[in-house]
């Protein structure tokens, strides 16, 4: 071949004879492709030069020349059409976690749960990479994690051309503690035995005598973990 001229775009680097792979970067507009080819031997065969729809993002063309010995020779064209108007994600992820599904550019929706001991999210634990280097990604800068609600997170983009955009939400669910212990506990006007430890689960109290009922109001019994119930219970 002594020169190959693509319809659209220009070869990088530009023709020469020796080399035989060239890239090609399109736009949003270049939608079909097809190469004029030159060869050195007018009775030689070309095929694959023909035009056909250009894919978005990344592609290949192979051009073949056979010449007249049945000898063949493939010139190779790495077509990237980049689009202007398509905020899309390649990948998402949350650094240190799993997102429950599995991650795709049109879908926009997803869930990840988070330990009790999770409080925040935050921008920097989002990893968001775009189809095309040129869309922006604008990721939530932090939230706070609620262990009563699901929580939401977003990611916003917004494609080249300025004005398309595309929003990303994780529903992020804080696990409810399994903390069942008790940060304090006193009896009003009383000391209790042993001091109180959170590990300890037993203790005793003296009252006076004449005395035939403890009131539930009299006891502080503070959860360690803030969302826990406390049931007080009189036993015999």
């Amino acid at each position: 071949m002594i020169d190959l001229i693509p319809s659209v775009g220009t070869l990088d680097p530009s023709f020469t004879y020796g080399n035989t792979e060239y890239n090609l970067t399109l736009g949003n507009a270049d939608a079909l492709l097809s190469f004029e080819v030159s060869t050195e031997d007018r009775f030689a065969e070309v095929t694959g030069h023909g035009e056909l729809p250009v894919p978005d993002g990344e592609s290949v063309r192979k051009i073949t020349v056979t010449a007249e010995d049945g000898s063949k020779k493939i010139y190779t064209v790495n077509v990237n059409r980049i689009r202007t108007d398509d905020a899309r994600l390649k990948s998402l992820q949350v650094k240190s976690f799993d997102i429950e599904e599995e991650f795709n550019s049109d879908k926009y929706e997803y869930t990840l749960t988070v330990p009790n001991d999770k409080f925040i999210l935050t921008e920097n634990e989002i990893v968001a990479v775009p189809i095309y280097d040129t869309t922006k990604v604008f990721p939530d800068p932090i939230i706070e994690l609620s262990v009563l609600k699901t929580n939401t997170y977003q990611i916003k983009t917004i494609a080249a051309d300025g004005y398309t955009t595309q929003t990303y939400t994780i529903n992020v669910i804080r696990k409810k503690s399994s903390d069942s212990t008790l940060q304090k506990l006193a009896v009003s006007g009383y000391e209790i035995t042993p001091a109180f430890e959170s590990g300890i689960t037993e203790y005793k109290l003296s009252l006076p005598k004449g005395t035939i009922e403890l009131k539930a109001e009299d006891v502080l019994a503070v959860p360690t973990d803030q969302y826990a119930t406390v049931v007080k219970e009189r036993k015999s």
